[in-house]
C-alpha cells in the first residue's frame, strides 16, 4: 500500500491495532486519525493503550484545534471546564491524555432556547444513595428532553442551516457505561 488512513482508531482493539501494525508498516504513507478522550467503545474491546502504542511509533502530525461540530459557547464552556482538570482516565500519571483547548468554527449557536440562558445545562441531585440519585437523574433528564421537545426550542438544521423545532434525533445521553443507564 501506498498510503493508508485509519480514522477513529481510538476505537480500535489490539487484534485490529496488530494487524495495522503488520499490513501498513511499509506503506509510504501510514496516517493514524483518534482522540483518546473520544474512546467510547471499551465495551466492545476498544483498546485504548494499544492505540496509544501504534501512534507513539508515528511521526507527529498537526493536532485538529478546531471544532466543526459545537456551538462557539459549548467549546467555550468545555475549555474553561477542562482547564481546571485537563487529564482524562486513560492516561497515567507518567503518560497522561492531556485536554487541548479548541476553537469553535461556528460563530453563533445553533440552539434558541428561550428558558436556558447558556451552553450548558447541569442536572445533579441531593441524593447520597447512588440508586436514588441515578433514579432522580434519570427522571430530570427525561423532563429536559420533554421540554426540548415541547417547548419553542429551535436548532439550526446541521444541513440546511435553517431554523426548526428540536427533535427527539437531536438529542442524546452519554455515560460512561451501560450500568450508569441502569
Amino acid at each position: 500500500y501506498q498510503a493508508v488512513i485509519v480514522d477513529e482508531c481510538q476505537d480500535s482493539d489490539g487484534v485490529q491495532i496488530a494487524v495495522f501494525q503488520r499490513l501498513f508498516a511499509t506503506a509510504a504513507s501510514f496516517l493514524v486519525i483518534g482522540d483518546p478522550k473520544q474512546s467510547i467503545y471499551r465495551f466492545r474491546g476498544a483498546d485504548l493503550s494499544s492505540y496509544r502504542g501504534l501512534v507513539k511509533g508515528a511521526h507527529d502530525a498537526p493536532g485538529m484545534t478546531r471544532n466543526y461540530r459545537s456551538d462557539a459557547a459549548l467549546v467555550h464552556a468545555l475549555n474553561d471546564l477542562y482547564e481546571r482538570r485537563p487529564l482524562f482516565h486513560g492516561g497515567t500519571v507518567a503518560d497522561p491524555i492531556r485536554y487541548v483547548p479548541v476553537s469553535a468554527a461556528a460563530g453563533s449557536t445553533r440552539i434558541h432556547d428561550p428558558q436556558v440562558d447558556g451552553p450548558i445545562l447541569a442536572l445533579w441531585s441531593d441524593c447520597t444513595e447512588r440508586s436514588t440519585a441515578k433514579r432522580e437523574l434519570a427522571r430530570q433528564t427525561a423532563a429536559e428532553f420533554r421540554r426540548l421537545l415541547d417547548a419553542p426550542v429551535m436548532i439550526a438544521d446541521r444541513f440546511t442551516n435553517e431554523l426548526r423545532p428540536v427533535r427527539a434525533s437531536d438529542l442524546a445521553v452519554l455515560a460512561t457505561s451501560h450500568e450508569d443507564l441502569a
